[in-house]
């Protein structure tokens, strides 16, 4: 009787994650922006929440519809000029040597390190979400993490990147340089901690609803229209420009990477 009792004290001490009130649902209702390789792009004006000085992680869920006429590089998320003195990171995607990659700027605003995943052909983005999470840390490492395994990683000389006065840009690089994405991005988070692997695979493909002081934007693109809100409180809030349009749905099962 006594092992009885202390099992329903156990499973009534587990925690219970529900819809809209933690973490969100896995593979659940969410939200996502569709770009459409050609002039539509979103900008989040800069903010003090951006200066990250030290450790940092950006995560997005990602799909690349395809190709664009000629066009090698698409730009998911960037805070980067190209004038090569106010760089601070930037996520694209290769056509041609089917890689994602994330680029970091140094303490000058000039181009210091990359991370990089070439992708197999049975796994690049097209058609369906991956999980994308791109740690940075001071200390001059970079990992980069797909659907929450570990396959890029990287140095650079350390000491953090600049506090730039750049805006942040999604589906393109920047105005100087208008390398459009085609395709999905959803769930969009930039936290100001170097994310573990074990955070990265709880939070991967899920709606984070709860506010945290290390999230600096969170961007869960539940707005059919207008303004897309960010839910970290930090009110970093994405303006569309032109045709972008939100959608809806499930995220869809987990692939398997490979080696």
């Amino acid at each position: 009787m006594g092992k009885i009792i202390l099992s329903i004290l156990l499973i009534a001490l587990m925690p219970v994650y529900q819809h809209g009130a933690g973490i969100g649902d896995l593979k659940g209702n969410v939200g996502g922006i569709y770009f459409d390789g050609a002039d539509d792009y979103g900008i989040v004006n800069d903010s003090a929440s951006f200066d990250l000085t030290g450790d940092f992680t950006l995560e997005l869920d990602l799909i690349v519809a395809e190709r664009v006429g000629t066009q090698d590089q698409h730009f998911i998320l960037t805070k980067y000029n190209t004038s090569g003195s106010n760089r601070k990171f930037a996520i694209n995607w290769t056509n041609g040597s089917q890689t994602l990659s994330a680029n970091f700027g140094n303490t000058s605003g000039g181009f210091d390190g990359s991370v990089s995943v070439v992708m197999p052909s049975t796994y690049a983005p097209f058609g369906q979400w991956i999980h994308v999470a791109v740690v940075y840390k001071a200390s001059g490492k970079q990992y980069m993490y797909i659907d929450g395994e570990l396959k890029g990683y990287s140095t650079d000389s350390g000491g953090g990147t600049k506090v730039t006065s750049e805006n942040i840009f999604l589906g393109v690089y920047s105005l100087l340089n208008t390398t459009w994405l085609k395709g999905n991005v959803g769930n969009i988070r930039i936290w100001d901690v170097a994310k573990e692997q074990k955070d990265i695979q709880r939070f991967m493909k899920r709606a984070v609803t709860f506010r945290h002081p290390n999230l600096k934007m969170n961007l869960r693109f539940n707005e059919a229209t207008g303004t897309v809100n960010d839910d970290s409180g930090n009110g970093n809030s994405m303006r569309r420009i032109v045709g972008t349009t939100s959608t809806r749905g499930a995220l869809g099962v987990p692939h398997t990477l490979g080696n």
